[in-house]
């Protein structure tokens, strides 16, 4: 495994014109996200008729191999099982849970200052999807991703303002012990970048904490 360095925390360049040195960025990540809501290539029938189907789909279809405890919670609020063991939304449940929802939440940063507020039309744009692969500039070829990939990857979201935060895009696939790769893959993430971070982990090792802990343990959006 290769080793990985910490990333620099400040970077000048000289201007072409005067020869004043500029900061080419300013380590403050932006979390202010964009405003959405603008972009509407659906009618209203259109996406009437796309509801209906979703709900359809949830009350006649469902969803299979739900997990013990999720199963029991839908079936309280008024989920139904089929004879097939299929766990069925109901349409009253699905209408219940969209007027109950919450129309605000924060994930946090380590600051407050970080945070960054979902609600209204408010639109952040993030990484993802833990791929095993990585196309390889160099090659132009497809190949396994590394540890390395990842921390080079949160460096890289950390310098472009219009990504907002910052989730696991590549798989370590060059460490194969499973609790090494998780502890690797939080370091790689955490001094690798400073936009906001969601660890996989925070959930299980946010249990149990007091709302007002999350923050000084491990925040669900990190910086």
């Amino acid at each position: 495994m290769q080793e990985i360095k910490a990333p620099r925390t400040s970077s000048k360049r000289r201007n072409k014109r005067d020869g004043t040195v500029l900061d080419t960025f300013s380590n403050k990540p932006n979390t202010s996200g964009i405003q959405g809501g603008k972009y509407k290539p659906l009618d209203n029938a259109a996406l009437a008729k796309i509801d209906q189907a979703a709900q359809r789909i949830l009350s006649e279809i469902g969803m299979s191999e739900v997990p013990t405890d999720v199963e029991e919670l839908l079936i309280t609020n008024g989920g139904q099982k089929s004879s097939g063991g299929r766990i069925l939304f109901p349409k009253k449940l699905i209408s219940n849970a969209l007027a109950n929802i919450r129309r605000k939440f924060t994930l946090h940063g380590r600051a407050s200052d970080q945070d960054m507020i979902f609600a209204g039309h408010k639109v952040y744009v993030g990484t993802g999807g833990a791929s095993p692969m990585i196309l390889d500039s160099k090659s132009g070829l497809n190949r396994p991703s590394t540890i390395v990939d990842l921390f080079q990857s949160a460096q890289l979201v950390d310098m472009l303002d219009n990504i907002h935060f910052f989730s696991r895009p590549f798989i370590a696939g060059d460490i194969e012990d499973l609790f090494e790769l998780d502890v690797n893959t939080a370091f790689a993430k955490k001094p690798g970048q400073l936009d906001a971070i969601v660890f996989e982990l925070a959930m299980a090792l946010g249990r149990g904490l007091r709302k007002d802990k999350w923050r000084d343990t491990l925040p669900l959006a990190s910086r």
